[in-house]
């Protein structure tokens, strides 16, 4: 899965987007890494505790 929110404020934008399209783009071990700190985060914030379990 690739999301990609492209962006048009200023002329550079479009350099910066088409080197961000163009870039590799593979998931990497840093990328789940970092994927599990924020999820691991999340589970303990107040709003997720306070969701209804099913």
């Amino acid at each position: 899965m690739r999301w990609v929110n492209v962006g048009v404020s200023i002329p550079s934008d479009i350099d910066q987007n088409i080197a961000t399209l163009t870039a590799d783009t593979r998931f990497t071990s840093a990328d789940r890494m970092l994927l599990a700190d924020f999820c691991a985060r999340g589970y303990e914030s107040e709003p997720v505790k306070s969701m209804r379990r099913v």
